[in-house]
């Protein structure tokens, strides 16, 4: 049985909602594994004393690792990353949890080219609980990541470990999306894998929570677009599908309309008879007419 590792980063939570991350992994059907913990808040040292207190209490073979500043999300995953000593690993935000089977299910179909094995989830908001089955928006796998996230949190998959490790881990200049940079650069050099199960739990909270009109989020996304230009320029379609439904969306629901029809002009230069091109126009018109767009989460 391959060593699985577990990198859960933290970062000024409060402790109980961190132990019921904890207790989740520690709750895994699957052996053997390893459990990391970094927290990314030193500075609150009362804290980080008591979540040292905590791990202890639960496993004394818990890793708890401690930055020596706040260094971000990515570079926490990263010093997580560093310290693994699984063939494969999984990344779990400490808010969320995982359902007790979900490391042993998604092990199953780790197969030699498989990089990363995804699955569905439930959305916790405080509406209750919400099955999430994400689908493929084609059935190319690279084409699909190239087009969203349908991935999805970095909490959902376990990957192999030097398959991440091979394509630079997390990118700390990634200041949005930085789950999604990632699946690109996995997807599109390796092979994928998906379990048609709920196995891990996402709750939504007032930091958890996007919308596509926040600022990140279409700074994020055009960062993207920029990074793999050379992957995007192979793929056009996939590109103008990613921009007409990703980041001009963003732009409508943040009214940015004179930025929106810049981008929307140099895309219908670009390819003027892609489909995608007329995605957005209803809502462009419905915005200009009623000054009012619909904010989606």
């Amino acid at each position: 049985m391959e060593l699985v590792s577990a990198v859960i980063i933290t970062y000024n939570r409060p402790l109980e909602i961190l132990r019921r991350a904890v207790v989740s992994v520690l709750n895994q059907t699957y052996s053997p594994m390893e459990l990391i913990v970094v927290n990314d808040c030193p500075e609150n040292r009362e804290l980080s004393e008591s979540i040292r207190q905590m791990l202890q209490e639960l496993d004394p073979g818990i890793v708890y690792l401690v930055h020596e500043k706040n260094k971000g999300a990515c570079a926490a995953r990263n010093m997580g990353l560093a310290a693994a000593k699984g063939t494969f690993i999984g990344f779990l935000d400490d808010d969320d949890e995982w359902l007790p089977e979900k490391t042993e299910k998604q092990i199953a179909l780790m197969e030699e080219n498989v990089a990363l094995v995804g699955c569905d989830s439930y959305r916790v908001t405080q509406d209750g609980i919400h099955y999430h089955h994400p689908t493929m928006p084609c059935a190319d796998p690279v084409s699909a990541i190239l087009r969203t996230n349908f991935i999805g949190s970095t909490s959902f998959p376990l990957l192999r470990t030097e398959c991440v490790r091979a394509v630079g881990g997390f990118d700390v200049n990634v200041k949005s999306c930085q789950d999604y940079d990632l699946w690109i650069r996995l997807i599109s050099h390796y092979a994928m894998a998906f379990v048609g199960e709920a196995l891990a739990k996402y709750y939504y909270s007032e930091d958890s929570t996007f919308k596509q009109g926040n600022q990140k989020y279409i700074e994020g996304s055009f960062f993207l677009m920029e990074k793999y230009r050379q992957l995007y320029e192979s793929h056009p379609e996939d590109y103008l599908y990613r921009l007409n439904s990703g980041a001009l969306t963003g732009l409508l629901v943040k009214r940015d309309i004179s930025m929106y029809c810049t981008f929307k002009k140099a895309a219908f230069r670009f390819r003027p008879l892609s489909r995608y091109n007329f995605f957005m126009l209803p809502m462009k018109v419905m915005g200009k007419l009623n000054n009012k767009i619909r904010t989606r989460e």
